[in-house]
């Protein structure tokens, strides 16, 4: 191997040596930023357990370098293709702006599930806010593939800068008798 003057060489060819013995799929090489297999797995693990919320808000937000750190882990994760939820609460105003075939953008890296009823768990209200219910037909990162403690959130990353077309809006009655709001979305190229 030629020599370097590159003061990251050793530290890459360290990571690759660990992740290599551990069995491993190596260090994650994201154009020319690095990150070690330990490092994604305790930020995914923060993840996991704290479903991104709370001291993890930066995180979420790929413009900030906690958040840029995280896009990589969050790279390391198998992809996923299909369709998932994601429980929130909207302004009635932001809800009565939207239409079918409008696209929006996903601004920072957001939970979705699999499994609707956990979604369902996670819709909130108040202050004004709608109980909304997105359900999306696209790509994420499988979290719960990972296998990151024991889970039943059967969590979906939704990554920032994703791009949805919304296909139809409903108001339903759950049956507790309250209205939610449904967003249909589908993933959009470009």
């Amino acid at each position: 191997m030629a020599k370097t003057n590159d003061p990251h060489a050793a530290a890459i060819k360290s990571w690759q040596t660990r992740a290599r013995n551990a069995g491993g799929g190596g260090v994650v090489q994201q154009r020319t930023d690095w990150i070690d297999p330990e490092r994604a797995r305790s930020l995914l693990t923060d993840w996991a357990m704290n479903g991104g919320v709370g001291y993890l808000q930066r995180q979420r937000d790929p413009l900030t370098p906690s958040g840029r750190e995280m896009t990589k882990a969050l790279k390391t994760l198998p992809a996923y293709s299909g369709k998932m939820y994601r429980g929130c609460a909207m302004k009635k105003d932001e809800l009565l702006r939207l239409k079918v075939g409008e696209t929006f953008t996903v601004k920072k890296h957001s939970s979705a599930s699999k499994d609707r009823s956990v979604a369902e768990d996670f819709i909130g209200s108040g202050r004004g806010r709608k109980p909304t219910l997105l359900i999306i037909h696209g790509r994420g990162r499988d979290l719960h593939s990972k296998k990151i403690g024991v889970f039943p959130e059967r969590e979906v990353v939704l990554m920032a800068g994703t791009k949805l077309k919304i296909t139809r809006l409903d108001r339903v009655v759950d049956p507790d008798g309250d209205e939610v709001f449904e967003i249909h979305a589908r993933e959009v190229k470009g």
